[in-house]
């Protein structure tokens, strides 16, 4: 669709990579929001950031397009809520909280496109970006999608997965990278057809496992 962003058409796609793996159609997605909606608190100095619940139901009898428009409205509907503290929401929801799990949902996604805007200079001081190491993971899951990187003039979206490794390996959350980006390539092609007709595996990861059932079904005893 023409008035979508960048954020909501990768979030809708985590979503169904989501919906997938979990083998559910309800999916609560957290996200980070900068929490600056007041423009007397655009300049001031300070940690205003906030976490949103995004929950969406993942038909796979509809299309992508039909998944985008409901990201797309609960997405303005949790914005319009930004101010609400996450912790004093999950008090209200009277839920109870393990200290190894976050509560109402174990998946986050976060898009940075401040590469695309920063424009730092100073006087006699050379600035540089650099990433820091990250040695623990907040969540489950938590997909970052950085948007403004150029090279050769070409315009890069990058992806990267933080993760519990007591859950996934690398190898796994590789594959789930992998699968992502094949889900993405197919709705952009397919964006009026049912979710169920876009696969999780590339035709040819699709071959490979056929062939290892069938290689499996010989062999096995009668």
């Amino acid at each position: 669709s023409a008035d979508s962003t960048l954020y909501m058409v990768m979030l809708a796609g985590f979503n169904l990579l989501l919906s997938r793996y979990a083998q559910q159609s309800d999916i609560s997605v957290g996200t980070s929001v900068a929490n600056r909606s007041q423009s007397q608190w655009q300049n001031m100095l300070g940690f205003f950031v906030n976490t949103l619940v995004m929950r969406n139901q993942v038909d796979e009898n509809a299309s992508f397009a039909s998944l985008l428009t409901q990201v797309k409205a609960t997405a303005a509907d949790a914005y319009s809520h930004q101010d609400m503290p996450f912790d004093k929401l999950v008090e209200l929801l009277d839920i109870d909280r393990e200290d190894n799990q976050s509560p109402l949902f174990q998946g986050m996604f976060v898009l940075n496109n401040a590469l695309a805007q920063l424009s730092l200079k100073l006087a006699d001081v050379d600035v540089s970006i650099f990433a820091t190491p990250l040695y623990h993971a907040r969540f489950d899951l938590t997909l970052r999608v950085t948007d403004g990187e150029l090279a050769s003039d070409d315009r890069r979206i990058r992806c990267d997965m933080e993760f519990n490794t007591a859950l996934y390996s690398k190898d796994f959350v590789q594959n789930m990278l992998a699968q992502y980006q094949h889900l993405l390539s197919q709705a952009v092609e397919q964006y009026d057809a049912p979710l169920k007709q876009l696969s999780l595996l590339p035709p040819q990861s699709v071959q490979q496992v056929l062939s290892l059932g069938e290689s499996g079904s010989q062999s096995a005893p009668d």
